[in-house]
């Protein structure tokens, strides 16, 4: 199982673990990549499953967090009988959204997103823009950093990330305990969003502070 929410450095993962194990492109099958997987699909990818595979074969399942329930648990005696040549890649965003017992079944690999200068604010800035929002209702996040034009759900995971370990920390010696903590439960809930609903990052920031 792959943790990541980044399809480019997922692709770039996938061709140096192909190298090392050997296995061809053509013998590498992606599933889920534009939308997670129906149920129908799952039973389509089942029969392929019968097959006999010759070649060392890979199925990828992408966005395997959003899938539903039945067809994780299908998934399960897959997983545990499946042929010796055959071999299944999952990708989730979010693996709190996968069943316990897939999990223990699987390798779990976590893609860290790549550290962002421009969004690596040391605490003193991130305690400046907190007391300017809190101290400015209405005042809108993403008026007060720049997100660029690229990578921007990158970027606002970083944030997001690095306001959640500061509140964390905060929350016992803050003025304002109950605007902050409402701050990051909107925080953890808009990270989520972005993850998995691709929401659009300005606006998930701008709610965090004015929920």
């Amino acid at each position: 199982m792959v943790i990541s929410s980044d399809l480019n450095r997922f692709e770039q993962f996938l061709s140096d673990y192909a190298k090392k194990q050997r296995l061809k492109p053509a013998n590498i099958y992606q599933f889920g990549l534009d939308q997670p997987l129906s149920v129908e699909e799952f039973r389509q990818i089942l029969k392929l499953e019968e097959r006999h595979f010759v070649n060392p074969t890979l199925f990828v399942l992408h966005r395997f967090h959003q899938t539903s329930g039945i067809i994780q648990n299908t998934f399960l005696k897959t997983l545990e009988e499946h042929q010796t040549n055959l071999g299944f890649m999952l990708v989730a965003g979010n693996q709190g959204l996968i069943l316990p017992t897939i999990k223990s079944r699987c390798d779990i690999v976590t893609l860290r997103l790549p550290e962002t200068k421009p969004l690596t604010p040391d605490y003193q800035q991130m305690e400046q823009t907190v007391s300017q929002l809190r101290g400015q209702p209405g005042c809108l996040l993403s008026s007060l950093i720049k997100l660029g034009l690229k990578d921007k759900k990158e970027k606002a995971l970083v944030w997001l990330d690095l306001f959640l370990k500061y509140g964390y920390f905060q929350l016992a010696s803050t003025s304002d305990p109950i605007w902050l903590g409402r701050c990051l439960k909107q925080a953890l809930i808009n990270h989520n969003l972005i993850e998995i609903n691709n929401l659009e990052p300005e606006l998930a920031l701008d709610q965090v502070f004015l929920s």
